[in-house]
C-alpha cells in the first residue's frame, strides 16, 4: 500500500521530469487523494474529490508557477510538514500549516484561471 510518504520521494522526482509541472500534479493529485482517503470518511474523501475536481486548473496552474517561479523544491517540501503534522496528529498545527504555505504567497501572484 502506498503511504503519503512514499509520494514524497515521487514529488521530488517528478521535479527533475521533461514535464516537472505535469509529473509533479500527477503525484500531487495521488497525494491529496491519499489523504483523503486515510479518514476513513467517505463523505469527506467525496468532498475533498469534489474539491479537487474543481479547483483542478488553479492548482495545476500553482503548481506550475512554482517551478517555473524556481521554488519547485517548497511544493515536496509543504507535503512533507503536511505528512509529518498528519503522523503526529497535532490538529492546532493543521490550520496554521495550510495558512503558512506556499499558497498564500503564490495565489496571490497568479491571474484568474
Amino acid at each position: 500500500m502506498v503511504e503519503p510518504e512514499d509520494l514524497l520521494e515521487n514529488m521530488r522526482a517528478a521535479l527533475s521530469q521533461t514535464e516537472p509541472a505535469d509529473a509533479f500534479f500527477q503525484v500531487d493529485n495521488l497525494f491529496h487523494e491519499k489523504i483523503s482517503q486515510m479518514g476513513m470518511n467517505p463523505l469527506a474523501d467525496k468532498i475533498g474529490r469534489m474539491v479537487r475536481t474543481l479547483t483542478h486548473s488553479m492548482q495545476y496552474h500553482t503548481v506550475k508557477a512554482m517551478i517555473t517561479g524556481g521554488r519547485g523544491q517548497e511544493l515536496p517540501a509543504a507535503h512533507g510538514r503536511l505528512c509529518l503534522t498528519l503522523k503526529e496528529w497535532d490538529a492546532s498545527q493543521i490550520e496554521k500549516l495550510v495558512r503558512d504555505s506556499y499558497f498564500d504567497e503564490v495565489l496571490e501572484g497568479l491571474e484568474p484561471v
